[in-house]
């Protein structure tokens, strides 16, 4: 069954096309229009899957040769504390989006969230240090208990005597 419906006088063309299915555009105007927005996905799917993990992967990368994690990597190797809680030869591995560092100039701050594992076995690193002139530890805690934390220099090498490094 079809029904006609006939206007009298003359129709506008862009009511001919709505009729047509095509709200005022011609055939060309709507393939154009699709692939358009079908490259922007395209560009966009580029961007979330390969772009965005990749300057994470930089970032972390580039993170673990400031300073401040440097610093805190040393304490970590030397720390009386938390070789007793997880044993000889503690290794940090940071973890993914789970730190910040900020520094203007001479001052800043950073926080780290981490994981250690030593001959014993492992446990959650947070520690926060502040930067004046050198990054010193402000506070250092593993598995929820605070651990004594000196100041360290980031440039001093890795000692095995923890009490040499004691400055409260």
């Amino acid at each position: 069954m079809r029904i006609r419906i006939h206007i009298p006088g003359p129709v506008p063309s862009a009511v001919q096309a709505d009729l047509r299915g095509g709200a005022g555009l011609g055939a060309t105007e709507r393939f154009t229009g699709q692939v358009g927005s079908m490259k922007f996905l395209k560009w966009a799917a580029v961007v979330v899957l390969v772009v965005l993990p990749l300057a994470e992967v930089a970032g972390h990368l580039v993170v673990q040769q400031t300073d401040a994690y440097l610093t805190l990597s040393n304490f970590v190797q030397i720390s009386a504390g938390i070789r007793a809680k997880v044993g000889d030869h503690p290794k940090m591995r940071l973890h993914f989006f789970e730190y910040s560092i900020r520094v203007s100039g001479p001052s800043g701050n950073a926080e780290f969230s981490a994981f250690v594992e030593g001959s014993k076995g492992g446990g959650e690193l947070n520690a926060k240090l502040v930067k004046t002139g050198d990054w010193k530890i402000t506070s250092v805690a593993l598995d929820g208990q605070e651990i004594q934390a000196p100041t360290i220099n980031p440039a001093t090498p890795r000692r095995s005597q923890p009490e040499d490094l004691h400055q409260r």
